[in-house]
């Protein structure tokens, strides 16, 4: 995208979701950035002594969702290195995990000395060529969203299942403040500013008018259905399980990006996807595809959005998150290739799509 059509401070372009860009080129998000103010280790750690002092005869301190990326594979070190905590590292394995990854995770727990729960859902796997092929009738970057029905509901239902099971107290998610601002649901809403889920509910519904075969075949149905519950009874079933979840890099830790991949680097060996030239969202094939997917049709994706976050937090210059966006974005043919024929879908068809676009 051209550089004149960019936020001046970040590199967030003008048709990002929501954006409202003032007279010296400056968008809302940056106006409007707070820098947060982090409670420290030392109140993390009360909070969970806080909540374990009550547990006796315990076999685990807390549980992960340890998907083998790059956040849970540094919040894994961190319980274990730094709040000197026993954890159950429990994995959802979607079947369509990129074998860098597979390594990564298991290389990782096993020098970490940690236990890993592995449990094999194949809802993805089998729903993906579904959803892929609908998409295809209508391909739109608001119905992008359905690649990954099936992935959500084992993050949002099995790593707190699992804990709820085995009596343990704390659920740890590696997710961070530097995500971005939510365009990909934005994108959807039938309202871009609406904070309600019915927005979303709606402007879904709204795309399934459009193209109904997004939910014609029943399987598919009832996962989106069982998914959408997972994610907004969430909160409930964990005070029913009195279930803790602490995200350390929301309002304890700061998530720095050069401190962390440097202990990945130097102390787990922790391995990258090498022909992505990225170490951010590479942990799923499915990702990797809807990612280049969302790039084709907005022009950006999570990369520009996580990198202006760094910007704004003065973790990078706006030259130097250019410089590595410019190098992020494209996939070689091979990878894409490789993707499809794993995921069960023809690679003619996305190379006609994306000429087409070009």
């Amino acid at each position: 995208m051209n550089r004149e059509n960019l936020c001046k401070k970040c590199i967030l372009p003008v048709n990002y979701p929501a954006i409202e860009i003032d007279s010296s080129g400056t968008c809302n998000y940056c106006n409007s950035y707070t820098q947060t103010e982090y409670l420290g280790e030392s109140k993390l750690k009360e909070k969970i002594d806080t909540i374990l002092s009550n547990q006796s005869n315990r076999k685990y301190d807390c549980v992960i969702g340890f998907s083998g990326g790059r956040d849970s594979t540094y919040l894994l070190w961190y319980i274990v290195k730094k709040l000197k905590l026993k954890p159950l590292a429990v994995f959802i394995d979607s079947r369509l995990i990129p074998k860098v990854t597979l390594d990564n995770i298991y290389s990782i727990t096993n020098s970490l000395k940690v236990d890993l729960k592995v449990i094999k859902k194949g809802y993805l796997k089998k729903l993906f060529p579904i959803h892929f092929n609908a998409w295809m009738r209508k391909p739109k970057v608001e119905t992008l969203v359905t690649f990954c029905v099936g992935c959500r509901l084992g993050v949002n239902k099995f790593v707190d299942a699992e804990a709820a099971k085995q009596k343990i107290p704390i659920v740890f998610y590696g997710d961070t403040p530097f995500e971005g601002h939510h365009y990909k649901s934005n994108i959807v809403k039938l309202d871009v500013k609406s904070n309600s889920k019915w927005s979303f509910l709606l402007g879904y519904l709204k795309q399934v008018i459009v193209n109904p075969f997004l939910i014609l075949h029943p399987y598919s149905l009832y996962i989106q259905i069982s998914e959408y519950i997972a994610t907004n009874t969430q909160e409930r079933r964990r005070r029913k399980n009195n279930l803790e979840r602490i995200s350390i890099f929301h309002q304890y830790i700061r998530w720095n990006e050069k401190e962390i991949e440097n202990i990945l680097d130097k102390e787990l060996q922790w391995n990258k996807f090498s022909e992505l030239n990225t170490s951010y969202r590479t942990d799923c094939k499915i990702g990797i595809l809807r990612q280049y997917l969302y790039y084709k049709l907005l022009g950006f994706n999570d990369k520009d959005d996580h990198l202006s976050c760094l910007i704004a937090d003065k973790q990078i210059t706006r030259d130097e998150a250019l410089s590595r966006v410019s190098t992020q974005h494209e996939i070689e043919p091979s990878i894409l290739k490789e993707i499809c024929s794993d995921a069960n879908i023809e690679y003619k068809k996305i190379k006609k799509f994306l000429y087409a676009k070009a």
